[in-house]
């Protein structure tokens, strides 16, 4: 009668592979670069849209701001205070997009460069 014992596996058999080594992309191709200038103009239309949201978020909350300090009806008064709590709400949210968007504009623009050919001198 055999015995069979359960495989165990050895350290060097269930460590992780290290990552291969780093290879020089190839060049990109015209289609690589169309991607990343409409990517680009994509982000910059985006950051002009974040921008206008929120000046405006901002005026608007002034408003409601001072609306508070003066309106007496509570409905309303509620109304105004869930309006606002929104706004800074959002108005966080656009920030945290805005830095998403300036850094990944940051990254296409080193790419543009990086793939751009020199001009002849």
């Amino acid at each position: 009668m055999a015995v069979s014992v359960p495989a165990v596996a050895s350290p060097v058999e269930t460590a992780p592979t290290p990552p291969p080594p780093e290879v020089s992309p190839a060049p990109p191709s015209k289609n690589d670069k169309r991607a990343i200038h409409l990517r680009r103009i994509y982000v910059l239309g985006r950051l002009t849209d974040i921008a206008a949201e929120r000046k405006r978020n901002r005026e608007e909350l002034i408003a409601l701001l001072t609306e508070m300090q003066t309106v007496t009806d509570p409905a309303r008064r509620k109304i105004v205070r869930h309006r606002a709590a929104y706004i800074r709400q959002r108005t966080a949210v656009l920030t945290e997009e805005r830095a998403a968007m300036a850094s990944e504009n940051k990254l296409l623009l080193s790419q543009i460069r990086g793939t751009s050919q020199p001009g002849p001198a």
